[in-house]
Formats: structure tokens, C-alpha cells, sequence
């Protein structure tokens, strides 16, 4: 077959969704010709569309070489970009695109969004939507950006003004209910957030985080199951942007305040044979624990959170699952648990302290972080994370036999402009039986 032919057949099933039949007409055209614009642009746009970003670059990236005057190759790597956690390189691509044609809408926007995730001044990333709007003032997406750049200078009702035009320009906008929802929760508008969640639920029954925090606006504690979806839907969603988001914009250092506790407790020169780090995330304690590790376990829900620790190298072992059901799964004993910041996605804590005692050696340690309550036990936040009461905490590892040898006060990380308080626990287990 021609590779015209080969090409408009590609286009059609990519236009049908019928993504890995596209895909293989791309490279086979690729195969004969691998300096064709369209296949590589086209095939790049096709792995975007399916999240497999590092190969989205590629192809991109190689379209861009072929076309370096191509503002739309330009503005799909850029967006590429953004998913990959680089805002940097985005703005390089969204710049370029601009310069090739000042009139293409989506390098303005794309540009605003880099611009914002930078931290960059309010009225530059301002003037890079309001040009994107002059050009199409009937994209809701545009909308939605200027929202979320309102809400986060503290401008609630403009921010709310602009994520329902978002959603009366196109009602299954994905996650326009939901932010809308969120914010509302946030501000105490319960009633009306709870309506957004509804409608959110409606249009799509896979919306987790919808779910999740409708039973949080109607009073209701999320089920186990919804607490698990909620949070792999959170988390995979954010693994490229976590560490550069939460550790170098949002202060948080909790990881590193659990590891200098444990050096306080027991002297530099101390090694675990075996370490379970619950709730690992990226890695965060990982690259400190391996100094102290014979053997290092990680354990997260999030299977594009381990992506990223897998690439640092310090773990023995990575697990993705639910951390009791993992653990509950292993013949191991561990003399060392540490989790940080999971306690505040769990909630109630007799399921996992009966794991975690379970399956500790004689005499070993489990450190942990939680955010205070200063009333009695564990409320369920409207952030939709748990805060737990000390004397709750306490009482809890006094039931399962363990010892407090340290409680610390702390920030944890900043939100809305303000520290969040917590705590950091390190407790002696009695061991397992």
C-alpha cells in the first residue's frame, strides 16, 4: 500500500480511537520512511493521547528536527512537556509556536499554564490567557485556566465565575464539576458543592474523586474501596509533578524530618536489616533509607508513583498495591516501618497497626506523620485527607503494645498560603506473633 494510502488509513483509525491499529500504520510507514512529518507528528500525538508521554517525545521531538517552523508540532511537544513535569522546556516550545504564528490560541494558553506552574507573576500569565481568549473566546479550556490562576491568588468568586463559563461552554468538560465542587467544599458552600459532585457522578460513574468527596459534602465516610480509587487516581495523576510541586514550592520536607528523628532515636552508625517504607510515593524516603537498609521495601497504590522511584535505584523491592493487603502478604518480618504522610488517606488506623505488628521484628520501629485534630479521635478534612487527634494516636498504640518515644510538633507543608500542622510519631512495636 502507498504511504498515502497507509496515511489516510492511520488518520481514520486514530480519529476512530482504534489507537494500537493506528499506531502500527505510523511505523510501518516509519519503518520505509522515518523522516515523514506527518507519521512522526501524528504518532507522537497518538502516544500523548494515550499518556505514554517519554515515547510522545520522541516521535515529537523528531518531528520537531524534521519541521522546526511547524507551530503545531511545537505546541504538542510543548504540552507534552508539561506532563512530563518540565514547564521550562514547555515554555521554550509555547514561545517558538507564538513566534510562528501569533495567532494560533493554543500557544498562548499552553504558554499561560507553563507560565503558572512556574510560580511566574500573576499579570504575565494573565496577559498570556487574555491574548489566548481574544483569539477564541468559546474555548472552555481557556476558562478553566484563568480559574484556577484566580483561585490560587485568593480571587474565589471571579475563579468560580470562569469555571462556570468553562462548564456552560461544554458541560462534560473533565473535571469541571469537580473543581467546581472542590472549591465550593472548601469555602463552606456545602450544599453546592455537593450538587457539582452529583452532576460530576452522573455524567461519568468512574469519576473517583467525585465520589470520594460527595460523601465527604453529605456527611458520609468513604468506603475503603472509594478511599483506595480516590487515592490511585490522585496519585498517578500527580507522580510527574509531585516532588517539584510538594517539596520545592509547598515546603514539605516530612520524609526528611522522619529520617532525622530516627538518627536522633538511634545514632548515626545504626542499620535495619529490613525496611518497609509504606506509602512510598516517588521515593522521597527512599533515597535516605537506603544508607540504612540492608534490604528496603516499597510499597505505594500508585503504580505511576513507583514508575518514578524505580528510577532511583534505592529500592530492593517495589509493591503497588494497598499497603495491608500487601503486607498482610508477606512472610518477611521488618524492623523498621516508616510511613509519611499515609495515615492521612487511611483514617482510622486498628487495620494497619494490626498489619504492622504483625509483621515487625522483636523491638522494631515504626515512624509516621499525621496532621493534628484538636478534637477527639479522627475527623475526615473537606481536603478530603484525615486528621488524627495525639491523645487518639496514643491511645491506639497503647492498645496494640507499642511505645511513643517520640512526638513532635511540625509543619508540614504549606497550603492556601498556611503551614499545616502535624505531627511526627516514632514508636517502638512489640513485634510480631
Amino acid at each position: 500500500m502507498a504511504v498515502d494510502k497507509l496515511l489516510r488509513k492511520a488518520i481514520e483509525m486514530h480519529e476512530s480511537l482504534e489507537y494500537e491499529e493506528a499506531g502500527k500504520l505510523y511505523r510501518k510507514i516509519l519503518s520505509a520512511k522515518p523522516r515523514h512529518l506527518d507519521a512522526n507528528y501524528l504518532l507522537g500525538t497518538l502516544y500523548a493521547e494515550v499518556d505514554d508521554f517519554e515515547k510522545a517525545k520522541q516521535y515529537l521531538t523528531r518531528a520537531a528536527q524534521i519541521d522546526p517552523r511547524s507551530p503545531m508540532v511545537q505546541v504538542n511537544l510543548g504540552n507534552v512537556y508539561r506532563r512530563l513535569g518540565n514547564p521550562d522546556l514547555a515554555i521554550k516550545c509555547f514561545t517558538r509556536a507564538r513566534q510562528l504564528m501569533p495567532t494560533l490560541s493554543e500557544a498562548h494558553l499552553g504558554l499561560g499554564s507553563s507560565q503558572m506552574e512556574l510560580d511566574e507573576d500573576f499579570d504575565k500569565v494573565m496577559d498570556s490567557f487574555n491574548r489566548a481568549l481574544a483569539l477564541t473566546p468559546d474555548v472552555p479550556e481557556i476558562y478553566h485556566a484563568i480559574g484556577m490562576l484566580l483561585d490560587r491568588y485568593g480571587n474565589v468568586d471571579d475563579a468560580l465565575k470562569m469555571f462556570e463559563t468553562a462548564r456552560d461552554l461544554n458541560p462534560n468538560l473533565p473535571k469541571i464539576n469537580s473543581v467546581l465542587g472542590c472549591i465550593c467544599l472548601r469555602e463552606g458552600r456545602i450544599e453546592k458543592a455537593a450538587e457539582y459532585f452529583r452532576e460530576a457522578c452522573r455524567i461519568s460513574a468512574d469519576d473517583f474523586k467525585a465520589a470520594y468527596f460527595l460523601a465527604i459534602a453529605e456527611g458520609r465516610p468513604p468506603g475503603n474501596d472509594l478511599k483506595q480509587k480516590y487515592s490511585q487516581l490522585e496519585f498517578n495523576g500527580y507522580a510527574v509533578q509531585f516532588e517539584k510541586s510538594l517539596v520545592d514550592k509547598l515546603g514539605y520536607t516530612t520524609p526528611f524530618r522522619l529520617f532525622e528523628t530516627l538518627i536522633r532515636i538511634c545514632g548515626r552508625d545504626i542499620s535495619f536489616d529490613s525496611v518497609a517504607d509504606l506509602g512510598c510515593g516517588t521515593g522521597l524516603s527512599g533515597e535516605a533509607l537506603r544508607s540504612i537498609s540492608v534490604r528496603l521495601t516499597g510499597i505505594d497504590i500508585s503504580e505511576k508513583m513507583l514508575e518514578v522511584a524505580r528510577g532511583k535505584n534505592c529500592y530492593d523491592r517495589l509493591c503497588c498495591g494497598d499497603i495491608v493487603t500487601i503486607l498482610d502478604a508477606q512472610q518477611e518480618r521488618f524492623d523498621l516501618f516508616v510511613a509519611s504522610d499515609v495515615l492521612i488517606y487511611i483514617g482510622e488506623i486498628n487495620d494497619l497497626m494490626t498489619t504492622v505488628v504483625a509483621h515487625a521484628a522483636p523491638d522494631a520501629l515504626f515512624l509516621f506523620s499525621t496532621e493534628i485534630f484538636d478534637g477527639e479521635g479522627v475527623r475526615l478534612q473537606q481536603n478530603g485527607r484525615y486528621a488524627h487527634n495525639a491523645v487518639y494516636v496514643n491511645e491506639v498504640m497503647k492498645a496494640f503494645g507499642c511505645t511513643v518515644i517520640s512526638e513532635e510538633a511540625v509543619d508540614l507543608r504549606l497550603e492556601l498560603g498556611a503551614w499545616v500542622k502535624g505531627n511526627l510519631f516514632a514508636v517502638r512495636l512489640p513485634g510480631g506473633h
